[in-house]
């Protein structure tokens, strides 16, 4: 196995430092649930781990650490390119865990070593006897490459994978005598086993040498104790606090006890073993700089009270008098709150996927992500123009025969399809695009493939699918019916919008929609029709409609639902219909308060005192309670690790028009 061994020897060229700092991360997969693919162990949701390597990327920030290991398998491999581009960003060298990737139809084992934002692996050589099978292609395979770095900024150093570093063969291969930090990232249940041999390595080293630790805390798989090894000073090793290591054996400086915990130590690269003898000048060549003690889940937790959600303290904090002061503290907080919310969005890797970290464009999201930038009170920046640009080019690449595709059902969906045609008609009509002609043609067939399969009720979920009653789906129909309306030239699909609304006004009378035909009515469906029936260009159609519906009715339901604080609905349904495989129902979340905010301010002079002060209250509420200090909107209270995009992207649509519309009103109402 050692024979044909690859050891890569990689030259960074950086000057050494005299102390580098090391942050080791030790989090709790506990509560990780696992699936076996090919006898080999994986997270059944990724994100769990991801949510976990954020938070930690964040607190190591602070410490202003040279490098940051992970333990193995506790890093999947979606988070590598976020990482890689936290390395560039802070010059932090990352030994990233490890993770199994298949090659040439079998499983290996791979640690990335980002530096510099440039990403190498080394491979895992010996498995562990779990990692083994019987059977063919199950199991793990043996890697065959590693690699050696030297001349970098925390000294010459070598990383190994777990069980490669009780195989002294292999570790021989990597530990030099110029080797000043060796990182072993591990998933052992039994530490004692390294730690014997770390201190004979220790002991053997004869210009010192550093050992690094990273281990999980995971029932009985994995026991923690992630640890730091190194010669010390008889005489410093003893002011070592018991906190900090139990000095068994006397080189251990460090262990982390704790789950989901970390630890920072500097290590003198210069000096790895204590001057013969000691001086005035003499200092430890190892400084214990921080170890967090806090309770397992202690990282991830945040403020907890008497009923478990304590809600994150926002940056907008007013104490007002009247509803006048309300309202004028409204549009300067809401102002601050669409500039630091689209610079949150403007921040993310991509644009856009779900969540903030999501290195996965989304066809939906990525929609969404436009929306917050076009309606804006200020011109479009520099900056603002190429993400519209970058963005704008990508959906025209997503748009086929079909339509646009949801990407994570693989079909072509109506909601997809009319979210894109909206707002690429909005940019071209605003000219905040360049569009060449086959972008038009493209943008065309958008609004050909809606209007060529609408149904007298409207849609369903799929763009394909011809829907029976029960299957039509409220938001998506009104949603294509705004993107039919702005496409709208000269009133030539009047005919179409009418008939399909008058058709669900005659189901649902006075406009009290829902999610379908036979639903009770909801807010995002109620306010969608109100803001569809306001963008409707025929004067004399949107008021016939107005007269169907009972105006002061709906909004009062609107006026009631965010005054609950109802920000968000669930709607489950039946996609059997869709023939899509394995999934019989799908969950979709409406931001009702987004949607809310919108139709409530386009309608205000409808609305009575006493509703209008509820609306300034609620929407105060919200910017004091529900926005975190980065920009984005918290929709439960609860500060998230891996925040979702489009819960702020509504609300930052609902606050713009609550501007738009209250901004001239202030002064007269206070009069």
């Amino acid at each position: 196995m050692t024979d044909s061994l690859n050891v890569q020897l990689i030259d960074i060229k950086s000057k050494k430092l005299d102390v580098a700092r090391i942050f080791i991360a030790q989090p709790s997969l506990t509560n990780i649930s696992w699936e076996k693919i090919n006898g080999l162990s994986f997270p059944i949701d990724p994100s769990c781990l991801s949510d976990k390597i954020y938070t930690y990327l964040s607190k190591a920030e602070t410490f202003k650490p040279h490098a940051v290991i992970f333990p193995e398998l506790s890093v999947p491999e979606t988070t590598i390119k976020y990482i890689a581009k936290w390395s560039l960003e802070n010059n932090v060298i990352v030994i990233a865990g490890s993770h199994y990737y298949k090659k040439n139809g079998t499983f290996f084992s791979r640690s990335p070593i980002i530096i510099n934002g440039h990403v190498y692996y080394t491979e895992k050589i010996s498995p562990a006897p779990e990692e083994l099978s019987a059977s063919f292609n199950n199991g793990l395979t043996c890697g065959t490459t590693m690699v050696h770095f030297q001349n970098t900024a925390i000294g010459n150093f070598g990383v190994l994978i777990c069980s490669d570093y009780l195989n002294k063969r292999v570790k021989d291969k990597i530990l030099s005598d110029e080797t000043d930090i060796l990182f072993v990232t591990a998933f052992q249940r039994v530490s004692e086993v390294y730690y014997d041999r770390m201190k004979i390595d220790c002991d053997d080293a004869k210009s010192g040498l550093y050992l690094v630790y990273a281990n999980v805390l995971c029932d009985e798989h994995g026991d923690g104790r992630s640890s730091v090894f190194g010669i010390m000073d008889k005489k410093f090793a003893e002011t070592i606090e018991s906190k900090f290591s139990d000095l068994n054996p006397p080189c251990k400086a460090l262990e982390i006890k704790q789950g989901d915990s970390f630890g920072v130590v500097d290590l003198n690269i210069k000096h790895k073993k204590p001057f013969i003898k000691r001086n005035a000048l003499t200092k430890p060549n190892i400084n214990i700089v921080h170890i967090d003690d806090s309770d397992t889940e202690g990282l991830l937790r945040e403020n907890i009270s008497a009923n478990g959600k304590e809600p994150y303290k926002s940056v907008y904090c007013s104490v007002l008098t009247n509803t006048f002061d309300i309202a004028q503290a409204n549009i300067s907080l809401g102002n601050e709150f669409i500039i630091n919310g689209r610079a949150w969005l403007l921040s993310t890797s991509i644009h856009w996927g779900p969540k903030y970290y999501d290195t996965e464009l989304k066809i939906a999201n990525t929609i969404e992500g436009i929306l917050s930038l076009i309606l804006t009170f200020a011109p479009i920046t520099p900056i603002e123009q190429a993400v519209i640009n970058e963005a704008t080019k990508y959906l025209l690449s997503q748009i086929s025969e079909g339509g646009l595709k949801s990407l994570s059902m693989k079909i072509n969906t109506v909601h997809c399809t009319a979210l894109g045609l909206y707002v690429l008609e909005y940019l071209r009509i605003h000219n905040l695009y360049k569009f060449k002609r086959s972008d038009i043609d493209k943008v065309n067939s958008l609004k050909c493939k809606l209007t060529e399969k609408s149904t007298d009720l409207g849609w369903g979920f799929a763009i394909d699918a011809t829907p029976s009653e029960g299957e039509i789906r409220i938001p998506f129909t009104l949603w294509a019916l705004r993107a039919i309306n702005i496409y709208n030239n000269k009133s030539k699909y009047d005919a179409i919008i009418m008939n399909i609304l008058s058709n669900l006004l005659i189901r649902m009378k006075g406009g009290e929609l829902g999610f379908n035909i036979h639903d009770n009515q909801k807010a995002s469906s109620v306010a969608l029709l109100l803001i569809l029936i306001s963008e409707i260009k025929n004067n004399t159609m949107s008021e016939s409609l107005l007269k169907q519906i009972k105006l002061n009715k709906l909004l009062s339901y609107l006026i009631s639902h965010i005054s609950r604080g109802n920000y968000i609905e669930i709607e489950e349904y039946d996609i059997k219909a869709c023939k899509i495989s394995g999934v019989e129902k799908l969950s979709w979340t409406h931001i009702s308060i987004g949607y809310s905010l919108q139709a409530l301010s386009i309608y205000k002079k409808y609305i009575n005192s006493e509703e209008t002060e509820k609306l300034h209250v609620s929407v105060n509420d919200i910017l004091h309670n529900s926005i975190h200090t980065e920009g984005y909107f918290i929709i439960d209270g609860i500060k998230k690790i891996n925040p979702l995009i489009y819960p702020t992207v509504y609300l930052i649509n609902g606050i713009y028009e609550y501007i738009n519309n209250f901004k001239g009103v202030t002064d007269y109402e206070q009069n």
